[in-house]
């Protein structure tokens, strides 16, 4: 088995890049992150690619203050022995770093794509991770330990639910907030209140990494053509956008007539609880109108707002979701 460390850009990473299996549905994360890389390994046996990773040092991936490396746009055959044997030559290729071990599969940040499927059997929705169903085995028997879990749940035949007005709209308006949807005349507009707003908002969130306004508004910009206005509600006071909730039709899936909800988020600094409810209520709203079966949350943090917002919606859990970390091997 040979293994080949390659740097970024240099000969051997169109290889490394276009690497068979490897497919994107992200148009955010089609392509190698090149931010934070430290270096890209392909592994080969009897003239074959069999593996490939690359790995990153994120200055800003801490558990309890030590530094991790991640590891990401993983791909390997369905062999222990060699994802062992490929664990094993990364683990001694950084050994002299002051890392503490490694977290995965994570593509640079949590700006793309990361996360196991851990369980679930239907078909992948859109702007969903999707990996082959052995990874998470082979993660845990290369000493992989999940520390974080995240889920996706489905509010099932919305059309039998919500006739009633918007419960908080009475409430919100004695805030002075309103609703309103997103013209794609003013994205570019939108695009830097909202990305001011996520930045702040997604500050706390699990390896959240700090990314520019300029970086953020780059990476959402692709997004806006498959975006309808009438899914991207924005809780507006005082002329200003204070949260908005993002969602897209399940374009994987377009017979099932389901729309995802992929991002709530909302300005931290205002004490007014319940907007973020207050917009999950009005989508859900809005899709029965335009004829949408189903409603997806999609990729939640485990915790107890998600918990929340998943009894207040009587959802149920589609899919589960891991992140996973594997400890540096002491030098014996």
């Amino acid at each position: 088995m040979r293994i080949r460390a390659i740097h970024h850009q240099s000969e051997g990473f169109e290889q490394l890049a276009t690497m068979p299996g490897f497919t994107s549905d992200l148009p955010i994360d089609s392509k190698i992150e090149p931010l934070y890389y430290e270096m890209g390994f392909l592994v080969e046996k009897e003239g074959s690619l069999v593996a490939r990773a690359i790995v990153y040092d994120n200055p800003h991936h801490k558990i309890d203050d030590k530094s991790y490396l991640c590891i990401g746009y993983f791909l390997c055959v369905n062999d222990v022995q060699i994802a062992l044997s490929f664990m094993e030559h990364l683990q001694a290729y950084f050994r002299e770093t002051h890392h503490a071990g490694f977290i995965g599969p994570m593509n640079g940040s949590t700006w793309n794509t990361y996360r196991w499927v851990t369980a679930g059997e239907e078909k992948p929705f859109f702007l969903e991770p999707h990996n082959a169903s052995y990874y998470t085995s082979l993660f845990s028997s290369i000493g992989f330990k999940l520390e974080w879990e995240y889920f996706s749940a489905i509010d099932e035949s919305i059309q039998d639910k919500y006739d009633e007005p918007n419960p908080l709209a009475e409430e919100m308006a004695q805030h002075g907030i309103s609703i309103e949807t997103l013209d794609k005349n003013k994205w570019e507009e939108t695009l830097a209140s909202i990305g001011k707003l996520s930045l702040d908002s997604f500050a706390d969130n699990v390896l959240y990494s700090p990314i520019s306004l300029d970086d953020f508004m780059h990476r959402m910009r692709p997004l806006v053509d498959f975006i309808d206005e009438a899914f991207f509600l924005m809780a507006m006071k005082d002329g200003k956008i204070i949260a908005y909730l993002f969602a897209l039709r399940d374009l994987l899936n377009a017979g099932k007539e389901r729309l995802i909800v992929k991002t709530v988020a909302r300005d931290r600094s205002l004490a007014i609880k319940g907007i973020g409810s207050y917009l999950c209520f009005e989508i859900v709203r809005i899709a029965k109108q335009k004829g949408i079966n189903d409603v997806i949350h999609a990729l939640m943090y485990d915790g107890n707002i998600s918990r929340f917002l998943s009894k207040k919606f009587s959802l149920k859990k589609l899919r589960s979701y891991g992140l996973y970390v594997l400890e540096k091997k002491n030098d014996e």
